[in-house]
Formats: structure tokens, sequence, C-alpha cells
């Protein structure tokens, strides 16, 4: 449930882009884009791609650089 009340706030504080990374899915990058009132479903990206990434700045990471 803390995700979903976290997506929730951040989308009433009008935050345009965020991130969550789940160490757990090998890690896994989920990005998250405004549309409105409330996130689209996520952009998913697994460890052992590359996510080019625009927003909120560019960058470009494969989410195995998460791992610890």
């Amino acid at each position: 449930m803390t995700k979903r009340y976290k997506t929730l706030g951040y989308a009433q504080a009008r935050v345009p882009v965020y991130w969550r990374v789940e160490p757990d899915e090998g890690p896994a990058l989920y990005v998250y884009e405004l549309d409105g009132d409330a996130y689209g479903p996520p952009a998913v990206h697994k460890a052992g791609s590359v996510a080019e990434l625009s927003r909120p700045f560019p960058l470009a990471v494969d989410p195995a650089a998460f791992a610890a």
C-alpha cells in the first residue's frame, strides 16, 4: 500500500516524473510520468537493458547499475 500512497501524494504535489527502483526485480527501474491529475502506467526497464530517459533530465542507465 505504501507505493500506492506515495504515487497519489506525488501526483497531488504535481511531481512531473518519478522513478522507483525495485532491487528484488533484478533490479528494475519504473518510470512514472504525470498525465493530467494521475500517473499513467509506468515504463519498466529491466537489468541488462539500457533505459534512455529524457525527463527530468537526459540519462542512459542500465538498472543493473543500481545493484548493491
